[in-house]
Formats: structure tokens, sequence, C-alpha cells
């Protein structure tokens, strides 16, 4: 599994994550992929990566019922050092996501 997600966060690099999809190995079914910044908006005007939606890690709680309506799709939450995805990773699944990564941290 380790070593299909780490392909997968390489092949993200090179596509858009509002143009990606990934196959459960459980369903076969396609998944989207969610790309989410977790830092403030005015670390998210100083860059981002393409496709990523900017929920700042206080935020995640109050927004991501409108935001990340499908609690099935593959979230992959990033920051600059992880914590602050660490933190929006911990929220998510206590709202009931089920596919929540923190992509610096499956990097390593």
């Amino acid at each position: 599994m380790v070593t299909g997600l780490t392909a997968l966060f390489v092949w993200l690099k090179s596509a858009p994550a509002s143009a990606a999809m990934v196959v459960s190995p459980e369903s076969g079914m396609a998944r989207p992929i969610v790309l989410v910044d977790v830092r403030t908006p005015e670390e998210y005007r100083t860059g981002h990566k393409e496709g990523a939606l900017n929920i700042p890690v206080d935020e995640v709680e109050q927004r991501a019922a409108q935001l990340l309506p499908d609690k099935n799709a593959v979230i992959l939450l990033y920051c600059r050092t992880g914590k602050r995805a660490d933190k929006a990773l911990e929220v998510l699944r206590k709202m009931g996501y089920s596919h929540v990564e923190n992509l610096y941290r499956s990097e390593m």
C-alpha cells in the first residue's frame, strides 16, 4: 500500500489535483483526489501546489462539509512542515472522512 501511495504522490506532482482520480484496490471504483493546503491564506498566496484548495487548519472543521462533501474521496493534506496537516487529518477523520493522508508525512 505504501508503495502505491508513493507512486501516486509522485504522479500528483505532475498532474492537476482537480483532474486526479485513484482506483480503490478494495472496490475497484475510482475516487477523486482532493489536494488541500491547510496553511494560512497568506502562505497559500505566496505559492501552492496546482489545483489545491486552501482550507486553513483552524477552519477545517467549519468548512469541510461545504468544501469536501465526498467523505470517501482521497484527501491529501499539506502545509509547510506537516504539523498543521496532522491536526487537520485528525479533525477530518473524527468527522468521518475515511481516506485522508498527510502528504508531507507520506513522502518521507
